[in-house]
């Protein structure tokens, strides 16, 4: 049986710090738009008093995908905001799922 995905997907991870050493995929969607509102909205606390950074990664099926232009946020004043790419991340992929 063959089974075929010719699509893209959204996945969103949580990071605890810079370091990013604790770190975890929270979902995956169909939509950059569902992604950036479950982390905007701080969907089912996603933030649990703990992930300062989320990120999300636009993948296609395969092997070792990557998105080399992956979203960040961070949390400032109670609510993710987008950012731009932590200087401590330049060159990194893989955040998800890599």
């Amino acid at each position: 049986m063959k089974f075929e995905i010719n699509m893209k997907l959204y996945f969103v991870a949580t990071i605890e710090d810079l370091s990013g050493d604790i770190s975890r995929v929270v979902g995956f969607f169909g939509t950059l738009d569902e992604a950036i509102d479950v982390i905007e909205k701080n969907k089912c606390d996603i933030h649990e008093n703990c992930y300062k950074y989320a990120v999300i990664e636009g993948l296609e099926p395969g092997l070792y995908p990557d998105d080399l232009d992956p979203i960040f946020f961070e949390w400032i004043d109670d609510k993710y905001q987008h950012i731009e790419r932590p200087k401590e991340w330049e060159g990194l992929c893989g955040f998800t799922i890599g």
